[in-house]
């Protein structure tokens, strides 16, 4: 397994090569979609435990469909939600098989020879703020102690079960951002700091589920000397790429990445809209592609198909 230095530069290193890199579809969508149990409460996160050949299987359609990194279905599995689902004393054995799983369907593909040619593969573990209650709790700090909250345990864990980067998602808010991107930093594993957008009443952009202004909120968190590897747009609709971009980009000068959802969640179950074909999705991510996007992808209800188009499209464009 890499160090983080190495695993650091490597990173560096594919987001300045062309084709841009290609990132997953979303994990716990499709981990639904193949029938794995979901928790009234806890979503897709016990179905590490519960479902391993779904997941790991999960994993391995996206690798094979050319994504070049897959993320481990973490996202659910925070400690505060873990908790108020009954699950406290399933937080650390749901965070690291999840891990476990993107590991082996990674070295299945490589051992088959179906990866995607030439191209190293990488596995993030995923950070969030969810509560799946339609906002953020200030209070769900405390579960884990002052000295030692929840997302220090949680980045502990996905890096000791050999995530090569953490990626935080859905990051909508600034002080509890701050409180995980220091966690996922203290790691010194590579860290993508993923943020939500929405629409205001007047058609500008704030943070998912907030009154804050995106692009101040993105500012304020950059501005604290906490860099990440590469920021982004995550779990936010397609049609709001572009202009969270150019916002991204008016407070970042570094590598962008686009991962945007499609459909509506309805806990605990994802509410599917088969309506975006996976050409439709690719044309649009080429556009991301072309405002200087060098990571993309998609989150939830974007599946392998449309992973598999996307990686066509940047074959033609870029050859290969």
């Amino acid at each position: 397994m890499p160090t983080g230095n190495e695993a650091m530069e490597a990173l560096e290193a594919r987001l300045r090569e062309n084709p841009p890199m290609l990132l997953d579809g979303g994990t716990g969508t499709e981990i639904e979609r193949r029938g794995a149990a979901m928790h009234e409460k806890a979503w897709s996160a016990m179905a590490s435990l519960t479902d391993p050949d779904i997941v790991r299987g999960v994993h391995r359609s996206y690798l094979e469909a050319g994504a070049e990194l897959i993320i481990a279905n973490t996202y659910p599995s925070n400690r505060h939600v873990m908790s108020r689902a009954g699950l406290a004393s399933e937080f650390e054995p749901a965070n690291r098989r999840a891990v476990e799983l993107a590991l082996e369907a990674r070295a299945e593909v490589e051992a088959r020879g179906r990866a995607a040619p030439g191209r190293r593969l990488w596995v993030a573990g995923s950070m969030s703020t969810t509560t799946f209650t339609g906002g953020l709790d200030s209070d769900v700090l405390a579960l884990g102690g002052a000295s030692d909250h929840g997302y220090q345990a949680q980045a502990r864990i996905l890096a000791g079960a050999g995530a090569d980067l953490l990626i935080l998602e859905m990051m909508r808010d600034v002080e509890e951002t701050l409180l995980c991107l220091d966690a996922a930093q203290d790691t010194g594993l590579p860290v993508w700091l993923g943020f939500s957008a929405e629409r205001d009443t007047r058609g500008g952009l704030r943070f998912y589920g907030s009154q804050a202004p995106f692009e101040e909120g993105v500012a304020e968190v950059l501005d604290q000397g906490r860099a990440p590897q590469a920021v982004g747009v995550m779990h936010s609709q397609m049609e709001l790429v572009a202009d969270a971009v150019a916002a991204i980009r008016r407070a970042w000068d570094g590598p962008i990445f686009a991962y945007p959802h499609h459909g509506i969640f309805e806990m605990p179950n994802w509410r599917f809209d088969d309506t975006l074909e996976p050409e439709a999705f690719a044309a649009r991510a080429m556009d991301w592609v072309r405002l200087g996007v060098r990571a993309v992808g998609g989150c939830c209800g974007i599946r392998p198909p449309h992973i598999a188009a996307l990686q066509e499209a940047l074959a033609r464009d870029y050859g290969g």
